[in-house]
């Protein structure tokens, strides 16, 4: 696999909209600052102690409380479902996954006291051995309820036995960019499997999500990275203070529109038309751009959209291209265990869809 642009690396220009110059960037090493997420269970779980050793400090008892061992129950399901992924079929092997992410959700829910619609899906008994919860996991393997749940979510309506499809869910979806709706809308393909209505689309091919066909057409890396920088602006950028963290947005392809002498001036007012406010910009090659945004008003979503959204569809999105994910490089000014502290949950799933299919994550 070829190395991707790194922005914190190499000779490449930084520009300045204020002030309409360039400035030659300082070469920063990256080794000290990585930690590569080829074991996010081994996170999680030292982010776990921490969090009982913080708390028995602070209310000086001595045994783990009853709110710690229900989340490491939880988080013990999730990794028991996420393992069973790996050797399930082909249809059954993204529910799993998605069984996975629900029980890691539910492990934050027990530790800070969030109560988001989903709290009663997926499977809540952890007091079972693993077999019993695998198979009674099984029962539940619907491929249609992922949709129906994710409508739930975002509050989009429907009939009982209506076909709805990812187009309808995205397109509703109060905090989307118009983006999404742009590259949902331009020539579209719909396809319906079991009553559920997915969308294939020819240019992007961003929303296919559950085609199981052996023609499906392979999506390419930057087709993937395209979908995660959409993710990462749908879900949940509203920073409070220059303090708070920043996000490297990265553009694989240009938009449509945006190609021409001008195309950087139209970058900058689309996105300021989204309520983005730019910071820096690098353009790493003639049709890449990387950018950090300083501050955007956009709504977040609820952080389960977070979870929906980087969890399950990018691992399924994967199953179509399972080498060609590119690196995706965030950045953090602050500790990696406040990710989980936070209300952004979206770079911990971000990171283990990408372990899911042997890609890099760092965080830098």
């Amino acid at each position: 696999m070829s190395r991707p642009f790194d922005p914190f690396e190499g000779g490449e220009y930084i520009l300045h909209r204020e002030k309409k110059f360039t400035l030659k960037r300082k070469v920063q090493p990256l080794r000290k600052s990585l930690l590569g997420a080829t074991e996010p269970w081994s996170m999680v779980s030292i982010f776990f102690r921490e969090s009982a050793e913080r708390e028995m400090k602070k209310r000086g008892i001595v045994k783990t409380s009853a709110k710690l061992k229900r989340a490491r129950a939880f988080l013990e399901q999730s990794q028991e479902f996420f393992s069973a992924s790996k050797e399930a079929s082909h249809k059954s092997a993204p529910m799993l996954i998605y069984y996975s992410m629900l029980n890691f959700a539910k492990a934050i829910i027990e530790l800070y006291k969030v109560k988001p619609n989903f709290y009663t899906h997926g499977i809540s008994v952890p007091e079972l051995p693993s077999w019993a919860r695998l198979r009674l996991a099984k029962v539940k393997l619907q491929p249609k309820g992922v949709f129906k749940e994710l409508a739930d979510l975002i509050g989009f309506s429907y009939k009982r036995g209506e076909q709805i499809s990812g187009e309808q869910i995205f397109v509703n979806c109060p905090g989307c960019l118009h983006e999404v709706k742009s590259v949902l809308n331009r020539n579209t393909q719909r396809v319906f499997i079991n009553g559920i209505g997915i969308l294939s689309n020819s240019y992007d091919k961003c929303i296919d999500c559950w085609v199981e066909k052996e023609e499906a057409t392979r999506l390419t890396s930057r087709r993937i990275g395209k979908l995660v920088d959409l993710i990462c602006v749908a879900t949940g950028m509203k920073w409070v203070s220059s303090s708070s963290p920043k996000y490297w947005l990265r553009f694989q392809t240009e938009p449509q529109g945006f190609r021409g002498k001008k195309a950087r001036d139209k970058l900058f007012d689309w996105l300021e038309t989204q309520h983005v406010w730019i910071e820096q910009i690098f353009f790493a090659e003639k049709s890449s751009y990387c950018i950090r945004v300083k501050q955007s008003n956009l709504a977040p979503l609820p952080s389960t959209i977070a979870i929906y959204l980087g969890m399950f569809y990018l691992n399924h999105l994967s199953r179509y291209c399972p080498d060609h994910l590119e690196r995706l490089v965030f950045h953090k000014d602050y500790h990696l265990a406040q990710v989980f502290m936070g209300t952004q949950p979206i770079e911990f799933f971000l990171a283990l869809a990408s372990h899911a299919i042997g890609a890099d994550f760092y965080y830098v």
